[in-house]
Formats: structure tokens, C-alpha cells, sequence
């Protein structure tokens, strides 16, 4: 059975059972599943489940995300034996489809995408390196994994305000941040260790207790996380040290990762860093992003890929072959494996907190991918 809901459902970590039961599309839920919710004898009753997979389907973007957390927050908090007892389940339909002549897949994640993207370029290519060595099929996967993980990295210190060369400024002095906070509007101070910024904010928000106290003649202060300086974590400078370290291994290095404009080269004194050679073009490359871009080029040309962000980009045959089909179909158990990380990780993402959701996604959205806003 299918069961469609159309829009976002009530958000259960915020309610009383009294308003969760009168929500129109939760009661229509529970009645479909068939074991109620609560305690009594009227409650929750697993014996009464009618199903035996409960498969949560939605959009790739940022409202299916949502509606598959306010969902999975549903019966966590209210039918939590239905996962425990792993009833539970998530679709996985795939983010991409390729067509190729005859050729035709669809792939479920971008590292899918890429590795057949790496595949078809390299089919028919040979790729030196600075000394003119053919690099092998395994190692060049190996140095285009490292490349696209700088540019990820490059892309999210850019939102910060910062980039490649104040990275490499801190190499260079032989010191990496890992916390940045804004003393004053675009005066920013650096910290080199988790214990050097929390006395930092310690000795910042006791100073400006008194300084608030003096203002305000003693009268109510703030929540004291409101009194702290902004701050930034810098896990992308960690990464980019670690992953520096692996460059040279080939023997490159994070400043051969962009070079300056092509116009400079046109008196061929300045010798590639890679040559690649296929069967209709040959291409002089000279710094590592353009080996990416190239390789991105070759393995896609006269290839059409589609990105899908919502199920209803897909005809009702599609959706069936690569989602919904018992057959071919992958699906993902919900597990509860560690109930007090689960308990802290509702609260902290679906509650009336701010400041924990805040400082969670701080910390955590470096590892974000196929985010569709």
C-alpha cells in the first residue's frame, strides 16, 4: 500500500499528544500502520501493525530531507518498538541518471556518478605526469579522489571568507587554526587548540558580564552562550593539512592546485604538470584543478546526466524500476543501535534549543553533499 502525505507533518518533539492525535495527517498515518500511539490500553500495540516494511519515500532536497527527519522523529518518539523491532526503513532513489547511445543507468550516489564519469575518461586516455611518467588507471583514481576533496574543501572556506592561500599563509608558518572568532566586525583572531579557545571565550564572556553589568546597573543579563564572541570552526584547514601530506606522496603540492592565468604560458617556459592525451584531443595542464576539470570533460562528453531532486521527476515506470520494485530496489534499516545518542540527537536537532542545533551544524557541515536549496 502507498500511503502519499503532502506537505511537511507536524513536528512531534515540540508537541503534546493531544495536539499530535488532532493533526490530520498524523491520525491518517497511524491509521494506516495500525498500532496506534501512547500508553494504555488504547496505546501503542505492535501486535495490531499491519505492515511489515514501513518504507519512508521522499525528494532528494531540502523538503524531502525535513519531512523524512519530521517522520523518523515521529516514531521515534511515539512508535519507537517499530524500530526497534526494524520496521523501519528509507528508499533510496537514485540521484543521477545517465544516458549514454544506447547506454543507460542510474546511479544513487555522486561517488557513482564519478567513479563511471573517471571510468570513461580513462578508457582510452594516457595521462603523464611532470616527468612525462604515465600515471596507472589505480593511482590516477587515487590523485582525482584527493583533487576533488580540496576543491569541496576550497568551496566551503569560501563561504567563510577565506581560501587557498590563507591556508597555505598558516602552512608556511608551520601552525594550522582550528577555531576562528570575530573580536569586532571584520577583526577576526585565530586559535590554534580547542583549550586556547574556550579560555579565550571563558575571559571574553567574564568580561563582558562586568561590562554589561556597568551598562546595565546590574540589572537581568542575557543567556550566557549569547554573551560569547562568533566563532568558526576550521575543520577544513585540518583537512586540507592531512590531505597536503598525501599530495606530495605523488609529488605535487597544495600550490599546484590553481595556477596563474594561461596568458603567462604562451612563451613555453613553463613546463606541464600533466599531459593528457586521447583519442581526438590533446590537452597541456597546469595545476591540478584543470586535470579535474578535463577528466570531468572527457568522461561526460556526449553523455546526458540528469539530476534528480524530486520523485515526480520521475514517470510512474522509472519510479517503479529503480525505487519501488522488490526486486532491484535498495532500501536502508533504521536502527537504534545507541538509544541515549538517538534521545540527544532529536532533542538536539528538533527541539527549542537553537543554540545546540546551531553549534551542531557548525560543526558538522563540512560533510554535507547534494544539498539542493
Amino acid at each position: 500500500a502507498v500511503l502519499p502525505l503532502r506537505g511537511k507533518i507536524l513536528n512531534v518533539e515540540k508537541s503534546q499528544l493531544v495536539k499530535i492525535i488532532s493533526n490530520e495527517q498524523i491520525r491518517t498515518l497511524i491509521s494506516a500502520i495500525g498500532t496506534g500511539i501512547g500508553e494504555g490500553e488504547d496505546g501503542f500495540n505492535i501486535e495490531k501493525l499491519r505492515y511489515g516494511k514501513i518504507i519512508i519515500m521522499a525528494d532528494a532536497d531540502v523538503d524531502g530531507q525535513h519531512i523524512r527527519t519530521l517522520l523518523l522523529t515521529l516514531f521515534y518518539r511515539q512508535m519507537r518498538p517499530l524500530i526497534e523491532s526494524g520496521n523501519v526503513f528509507i528508499a533510496q532513489p537514485p540521484l543521477y541518471k545517465v544516458k549514454k547511445g544506447k547506454f543507460e543507468s542510474y546511479f544513487q550516489t555522486e561517488d557513482e556518478l564519478n567513479q563511471w564519469i573517471l571510468n570513461q575518461a580513462t578508457e582510452n586516455t594516457v595521462i603523464k605526469d611532470k616527468s612525462s611518467r604515465e600515471i596507472d588507471k589505480k593511482r590516477l583514481k587515487e590523485l582525482i579522489f584527493i583533487i576533488m576533496q580540496i576543491d569541496g574543501l576550497l568551496r566551503k572556506l569560501e563561504i567563510k571568507g577565506l581560501g587557498l592561500n590563507d591556508y597555505l599563509n598558516f602552512e608556511r608558518s608551520g601552525k594550522i587554526p582550528v577555531f576562528r572568532a570575530e573580536i569586532e566586525p571584520g577583526n577576526y583572531r585565530y586559535f590554534y587548540s580547542e583549550k586556547e579557545w574556550l579560555d579565550y571565550e571563558t575571559d571574553f564572556i567574564n568580561r563582558r558580564k562586568e561590562q554589561l553589568k556597568k551598562e546595565m546597573k546590574e540589572e537581568n543579563l542575557e543567556r550566557e552562550e549569547e554573551l560569547g564572541p562568533s566563532f568558526q570552526t576550521l575543520n577544513e584547514f585540518t583537512k586540507l593539512f592531512n590531505i597536503s601530506k598525501k599530495l606530495k606522496d605523488f609529488g605535487y603540492t597544495l600550490e599546484e592546485y590553481i595556477s596563474v592565468a594561461e596568458e603567462s604560458f604562451k612563451d613555453d617556459k613553463r613546463k606541464p604538470i600533466f599531459t593528457v592525451k586521447t583519442e581526438k584531443n590533446e590537452y597541456k595542464l597546469y595545476d591540478l584543478k584543470s586535470l579535474n576539470e578535463t577528466i570531468n570533460k572527457e568522461g561526460a562528453s556526449q553523455a546526458t546526466i540528469q539530476r534528480y531532486k524530486g520523485l515526480g521527476e520521475m514517470n510512474p515506470q522509472q519510479l517503479w524500476e529503480t525505487t519501488m520494485d522488490p526486486k532491484r530496489r535498495k532500501l536502508l534499516k533504521v536502527t537504534l543501535e545507541d538509544s541515549a545518542e538517538a534521545e540527544a540527537m532529536f532533542t538536539t536537532l528538533m527541539g527549542d534549543n537553537v543554540e545546540p542545533r546551531r553549534k551542531f551544524i557548525e560543526e558538522n557541515a563540512l560533510e554535507v553533499k547534494n544539498l539542493d536549496i
